[in-house]
């Protein structure tokens, strides 16, 4: 599954085999005897060995393709899942929408395999409607909004869209307050903020979802829309791939995703999210832009195809004989211009030869400064963190801003605030006090929603392939409960805290610091492991996991 939202609707979907079968989401459950795994690509690269495997499923596959996501991070790891898979010998199905073919390259032996099945079955009826928006958008959107009592899915292309959004329904009059989700209500504000948009959106009877909700959070406004007592649901992207609600109206006021405008490919999934079978048999799509030209996409398979462009974390992603023989030679000249071993480097699961070789580089270059910086043990000391901090966003991370973080700086600063407290309110009270914040005028949304981003960015799991000496606990998908959302959220932010994952210590055989901090493919996440921080030393990256 691409997303986190896939898992949790397929879950509840599967659970009517148990107890025949145990419906598994996460590598920390322990498997049964017969299982439904139901994985994103980041938690299949987690296992440390794979069980018998009879059958897998890619669903919406044409994410194999890294000309689908801005940068391909994803697209990359979904392909290292796929070629592990793959080489157990099982059966297999690729689902997705709107796919026209598999592009050139392929080789024959995997395309011997395949039989393409193309259905042209409609489930739903759809009436596509144009609307002018004009100078003032917003107020047009308000104006057909008056008129819908149906269920109704209104599509932005950000968080911040989606909050101006809120804000034109509110003054509209587009109100709905349903006594049932006071008690939501009280709660996000108590937690979070009352001033947060997602609270005030729901007392007004308007929903919000996107990928920097809380899970907990998202699964209630989905619920609440499936169980009527929201009307209007506002969303990005989270919820245009294969997530099924019973959406009469589909508005899709933005023409892109982030910033890129999006295809004929993306539309049809907005579009599709537009009636229901047996609920909705007509559904309505209300166009602020002109529709996309029709064409659809031939989906590619990196790791079968191995263009001259694939990363290098790619390539150390597969066996030597899935190899072809450029990449074998291109894979070969790079290892040997670095002095760490071929085995750590394929560790880092979707770490490029040329990162990891330039942090170790300069850690060879400056090893006297780093040496006893990165040799601590437990709760490493300010200018320890300071250290390790600027490793991580100069050499790792491109100096890009993630997760909420601006600078190593303020990296050090968030890890601090976390390690001092578990609250999350108390962290949003920080911030909204931080001068830096006040200098710029970031809003109680902004606020919050970094603060959730960089707590969700610390979850810690332990990686396939190497020992650990710590670990901190998982988060698990929650049910959309705000009594038990608290406890899922402050569970694992407080393990988080008392285990921050940077330890290192001395080897006994060598004396070089030992790092047991280590990189996995879930999340943005760093685990333990007991790798030689010289000459060998340990990297890390970022990737969040959908």
């Amino acid at each position: 599954m691409p997303t986190i939202a896939l898992i949790d609707e397929t879950r509840r979907r599967l659970s009517r085999f148990s107890p025949g079968y145990k419906v598994i989401t996460h590598v920390s459950q322990p498997l049964a005897e017969r299982n439904l795994l139901v994985l994103t690509q980041e938690r299949v690269l987690d296992l440390e060995e794979l069980p018998d495997i009879q059958l897998f499923i890619i669903d919406e596959f044409y994410k194999l393709s890294p000309d689908r996501e801005a940068g391909g991070g994803r697209a990359y790891l979904l392909n290292q899942a796929f070629q592990r898979l793959y080489r157990t010998g099982a059966q297999f199905y690729f689902l997705g929408p709107n796919i026209r073919a598999l592009k050139e390259g392929i080789p024959d032996d995997f395309l011997g395999r395949l039989q393409f099945v193309r259905t042209g079955v409609s489930t739903v009826a759809l009436d596509e409607i144009h609307v002018e928006g004009g100078d003032r958008p917003h107020d047009k959107l308000a104006e057909i909004c008056q008129r819908f009592d149906e269920p109704t899915l209104i599509y932005t292309q950000s968080p911040r869209s989606a909050r101006e959004v809120l804000k034109a329904l509110v003054e509209g009059g587009i109100t709905a307050p349903t006594p049932s989700l006071d008690r939501a209500v009280e709660w996000i504000g108590e937690t979070y903020h009352p001033e947060w948009s997602v609270c005030q959106g729901l007392a007004h009877g308007i929903g919000i979802h996107h990928g920097q909700l809380p899970r907990s959070i998202a699964h209630f406004m989905v619920r609440a829309f499936k169980e009527r007592r929201l009307r209007f649901l506002i969303c990005t992207s989270s919820l245009i791939e294969g997530v099924n609600t019973p959406a009469k109206n589909v508005v899709v006021f933005d023409k892109k995703i982030g910033r890129m405008n999006f295809d004929f490919f993306d539309f049809g999934n907005i579009r599709g999210r537009s009636g229901r079978m047996s609920v909705h048999h007509v559904g309505r799509v209300y166009m602020f832009h002109r529709k996309p030209d029709e064409q659809l996409p031939d989906v590619d398979i990196p790791a079968l195809t191995q263009p001259d462009d694939a990363p290098s974390s790619l390539l150390l992603g597969l066996q030597r004989d899935e190899l072809t023989e450029a990449s074998r030679r291109r894979l070969d000249v790079l290892v040997k211009d670095t002095f760490l071993p071929e085995e750590l480097l394929r560790a880092s699961v979707g770490l490029d030869v040329e990162r990891q070789a330039t942090a170790a580089a300069e850690i060879q270059r400056r090893l006297s400064y780093y040496g006893p910086r990165l040799a601590w043990h437990g709760q490493p000391a300010r200018d320890e963190l300071d250290v390790a901090c600027e490793l991580i966003w100069t050499q790792l991370n491109d100096g890009r801003r993630e997760h909420g973080a601006h600078s190593p700086a303020q990296l050090r600063t968030r890890i601090g605030q976390l390690r001092r407290t578990t609250d999350v309110r108390e962290l949003v009270v920080d911030e909204l006090a931080n001068p830096w914040r006040m200098e710029r005028g970031h809003t109680v949304d902004v606020i919050v929603e970094d603060v959730l981003d960089f707590i969700a960015s610390g979850r810690v799991t332990r990686s396939r392939g190497c020992s650990s000496r710590s670990t901190a606990s998982q988060s698990t998908s929650s049910p959309a409960t705000p009594c038990r959302a608290a406890t899922s959220l402050s569970s694992p932010v407080r393990s988080r805290i008392s285990s921050f994952p940077y330890r290192c210590s001395r080897s006994r055989s060598t004396g070089y610091p030992v790092a047991s901090a280590r990189s996995s493919p879930s999340s943005s996440v760093l685990t333990a492991t007991s790798t030689p921080l010289w000459p060998g030393w340990r990297s890390y990256r970022t990737i969040q996991e959908g």
